[in-house]
This record gives C-alpha cells, sequence and structure tokens, in this order.
C-alpha cells in the first residue's frame, strides 16, 4: 500500500492521463455507502519526478454518506 501523511504537500503535474476501466458499483448500505472497483491506466508526470509512461494499478474507492451528503 502507498501511505500518504494527511500533512504531506500537495503534488503538480506536468501531465496527468488516467483512465478508469471494468467499472463495477457495489451498494453496501442502500442508499448510504458503496464501494467501486475498477482497472486504473494510462500515464502521468509529477512534477521534478521521473514520468511514467505506462501505468497500471487496481482501484477501490468507498463512498460514505455523512451528514446527508
Amino acid at each position: 500500500m502507498h501511505y500518504v501523511p494527511a500533512d504531506a504537500p500537495i503534488p503538480t503535474w506536468e501531465s496527468f492521463s488516467l483512465t478508469p476501466k471494468h467499472i463495477e458499483m457495489l451498494t453496501l448500505v442502500e442508499d448510504q455507502a458503496a464501494v467501486a472497483i475498477y482497472y486504473s491506466e494510462g500515464s502521468f508526470h509529477e512534477t521534478a519526478q521521473s514520468p511514467v509512461s505506462h501505468y497500471m494499478t487496481r482501484v477501490t474507492d468507498v463512498y460514505v454518506k455523512e451528514e446527508g451528503k
């Protein structure tokens, strides 16, 4: 896993082109919580870093409603 501390500087990008593929949404609690599972691939170039031309990863995003939002 890649851990990013809360006080880490926000990166800037020369270019950023990632495309989500094969998205699957799972409802955990109706109208309250869901999970998106997908692959993401593409390229990016963070400022002052080496560019990454062929990036592929699996992604899990969790969405939870808080205070009605």
